[in-house]
């Protein structure tokens, strides 16, 4: 079963099982800390990954990426 809702910050997710993907961004094939992209980034110039290709991010995932980088959305 598949389910969508809103999150805190106003960001589509889509629960999958026990899987919570956030919908406004997607991962690309680097390693490190940033494999994460907005939606409004469409590839990634460091590897080449192309957003239609590539699936969105576990919102979990999300959450930690925007506290490493300081993100806060308002």
């Amino acid at each position: 079963m598949v389910s969508l809702f809103i999150n805190n910050n106003g960001e589509r997710i889509e629960i999958i099982g026990d899987i919570s993907l956030n919908l406004e961004y997607w991962d690309c094939e680097c390693t490190g800390k940033k494999y994460i992209h907005h939606i409004s980034v469409t590839d990634c110039h460091i590897c080449n990954s192309i957003q239609d290709e590539c699936p969105s991010s576990r919102e979990k995932e999300v959450l930690v990426f925007m506290a490493d980088e300081n993100i806060i959305i308002s």
